[in-house]
């Protein structure tokens, strides 16, 4: 099982978190890609993934669970995982 930043708490750096999801998004989110897109199904199992890794909640306070990134924070660190999410699924991005 995969450590995960909301239910253990941990803080991540910036950097740390953004490998981290580099790692997601090359093992588990591309090679799903194509499938979504030729069955135009919805990528629940993409979300199962980034739940599971503690990453479902980005611009949520800290207080209410989330990692807290977004305009009265970190906003480049928000933008930079969207980033690498839209790099393998621009549909699964927009989610």
């Amino acid at each position: 099982m995969q450590t995960s930043v909301l239910y253990d708490r941990q803080v991540y750096d910036p950097q740390t978190l953004l490998d981290h999801l580099s790692q997601l998004t090359q093992e588990e989110f591309a090679p799903r890609a194509a499938q979504y897109d030729q069955t135009a199904t919805f990528p629940a199992k993409n979300f199962e993934t980034l739940f599971d890794a503690g990453l479902h909640a980005p611009a949520v306070p800290i207080k209410y669970g989330g990692l807290g990134l977004g305009h009265n924070s970190d906003i480049l660190t928000l933008w930079m995982m969207t980033r690498e999410l839209a790099k393998v699924d621009l549909a699964f991005t927009r989610c």
